[in-house]
């Protein structure tokens, strides 16, 4: 049996969310399992606390910033080195995905050996589901999460909560960017876009269902943005050509009910 087609992380912390989020993730997650390799990043002295879901991998964050934000990049690293996969993925912890994701994955892969590409980014826009109002704690099936995709709100493009690529993605040209802060993900899609590396919008065939609650703690602060300017790659027309909508590439159910892959033809001007 060759190599499973994504390998995907998340990390999360207890005192910035609802555990009942997190439990959503990890049920909704382990619906994958054992196509998919599952991965959980945690402070080093919390993994002796945690229980393991059954399937889940788990690994100490490596490397930390702006008071102990996860550096993205680095948790790539980390999968690349303990597991094989065709995908390595990135989730924030409140987004609960369909099996669209499985389907998508194994089109794209299609697609990249047709074309010859061994580099790819995806991701895709999210919809919001604000959880209070709904009066609704607990998603625990596929169809929960299909039905509230209906419920939700679908967000605008420069909202990117995960991110899929392959091993061969070109980390040198991406600084030490934080998860959970503003613009490390329209960075990313801007400087896959620079780099020539193709970027795929899933919204249509990946349901990305973000779990909202009124516990939920913001943070609002602007570290990736004095690490982007530290290392001299900050300007805001960056982040505004980050969006979605400027993706090069979208998938698309056929009416064979086949996804595809298909070349965008017009940009707004912002991109």
């Amino acid at each position: 049996m060759g190599p499973k087609i994504l390998t995907l992380f998340t990390t999360w912390n207890v005192s910035m969310e609802s555990s009942y989020v997190y439990n959503n993730t990890i049920n909704i997650l382990s619906s994958f399992l054992p196509e998919i390799n599952l991965v959980v990043f945690l402070p080093e002295e919390d993994i002796e606390f945690f229980d393991v879901p059954s399937g889940w991998t788990v690994l100490p964050i490596s490397r930390v910033d702006c008071g102990d934000t996860p550096v993205l990049k680095n948790m790539f690293f980390d999968v690349y080195e303990k597991f094989e996969s065709t995908f390595y993925g990135y989730l924030n912890a409140d987004i609960l995905l369909d099996r669209g994701i499985i389907e998508t994955l194994h089109a794209v892969k299609a697609y990249m050996f047709i074309k010859g590409k061994k580099q790819v980014l995806i991701s895709g826009k999210r919809i919001d589901l604000y959880l209070d109002k709904i009066k609704r704690k607990y998603i625990s099936t596929q169809k929960d999460v299909e039905y509230l995709s209906q419920v939700g709100t679908i967000a605008y493009g420069y909202a990117e909560d995960f991110f899929i690529t392959t091993k061969t993605y070109p980390w040198r040209y991406i600084p030490d960017l934080v998860i959970g802060r503003p613009k490390y993900d329209n960075y990313l899609v801007y400087m896959s876009r620079q780099r020539s590396v193709p970027v795929i919008d899933a919204s249509m065939t990946i349901l990305a269902l973000h779990q909202r609650t009124q516990k939920r703690i913001k943070i609002k602060d602007e570290c990736n943005e004095r690490i982007l300017k530290k290392a001299k790659k900050y300007n805001f027309k960056f982040i505004q050509r980050g969006n979605l909508e400027c993706a090069t590439y979208e998938t698309r159910y056929n009416r064979d009910g086949k996804i595809y892959i298909y070349r965008r033809g017009q940009f707004t001007t912002k991109c």
